[in-house]
C-alpha cells in the first residue's frame, strides 16, 4: 500500500473511532435521561399538586372553623361563600398552569393570585360574620379574644403565603418548594396565635 493510500485508511480508521465514541457518548447520555428524567419530570408535576393539597387543607379546615360557629346564614354570608367555592373550584387550573410552565413566572403570579385572594375572603368571612352586631347569625357569641386570635392565624397564612410570593416570582422553578415552607411557617404563626384563642379548641 502506497504512502497516501495507508494515511487515507488511517483517517478513514480514526474518524470511524471517532463517530463510535460520539454515539457511545450520545447512548450514555440517553441513557441518563431515561434514568432521571421519569422521576425529575414526576417531581415536577406532583409538587405543585402536593403543595396544593397542603393548602387546600389548611383552607377546608379554616372554612370548617368558621363554619362551626355560624347557625344561619344571610346573603351577604352566602354571598362571599360561593365566591370563596367558587375559586376552590377553578384551581386545578392554576395548578395546572405551575405544573406545565413552572419556569414562568405568570404562571406563578396566577397560581398566588387564586389562593391568597381564597385565604383573604376567609379572613374577611371570618371578621364579619363574628362583629356583636352580627351575634343573630352564630350559634352564640365569639368572644373578643377568640376573634382576634383566629383572625392573627388567618391573616398570618395570608401574610406568609403573600411574603413568599416574589420568591417564587424569581425563581418560578423553585416556587413549589419555595411555597412549601409556608406550611411549617403557617404553623409557627399559629403557634403565636394560639393563647388568644384557646378558648374555642383554636
Amino acid at each position: 500500500m502506497n504512502g497516501p493510500g495507508l494515511w487515507h485508511t488511517i483517517g478513514a480508521w480514526r474518524d470511524r473511532r471517532r463517530a463510535r465514541r460520539r454515539e457511545q457518548r450520545r447512548q450514555s447520555h440517553q441513557r441518563q435521561l431515561l434514568l432521571w428524567g421519569g422521576p425529575v419530570e414526576a417531581g415536577r408535576v406532583l409538587a405543585p399538586n402536593a403543595l396544593s393539597f397542603l393548602i387546600l387543607g389548611q383552607l377546608w379546615l379554616a372554612h370548617h372553623r368558621i363554619f362551626g360557629v355560624i347557625a344561619r346564614v344571610d346573603y351577604v354570608v352566602l354571598r362571599r361563600n360561593l365566591v370563596f367555592l367558587g375559586l376552590i373550584a377553578i384551581m386545578p387550573f392554576p395548578v395546572r398552569l405551575l405544573s406545565d410552565y413552572n419556569k414562568r413566572p405568570l404562571a406563578v403570579a396566577i397560581y398566588a393570585a387564586a389562593f391568597i385572594a381564597a385565604m383573604a375572603l376567609q379572613l374577611l368571612l371570618w371578621l364579619d360574620v363574628t362583629r356583636p352586631e352580627r351575634r343573630e347569625l352564630l350559634i352564640e357569641p365569639v368572644p373578643a379574644e377568640v376573634r382576634a386570635g383566629f383572625a392573627r392565624t388567618l391573616g398570618g397564612m395570608l401574610l406568609v403565603f403573600g411574603a413568599i410570593m416574589p420568591a417564587g416570582m424569581f425563581a418560578p422553578r423553585y416556587a413549589a418548594l419555595v411555597w412549601a415552607l409556608m406550611i411549617p411557617l403557617r404553623l409557627v404563626v399559629a403557634r403565636f396565635a394560639h393563647p388568644a384563642g384557646q378558648g374555642n379548641g383554636g
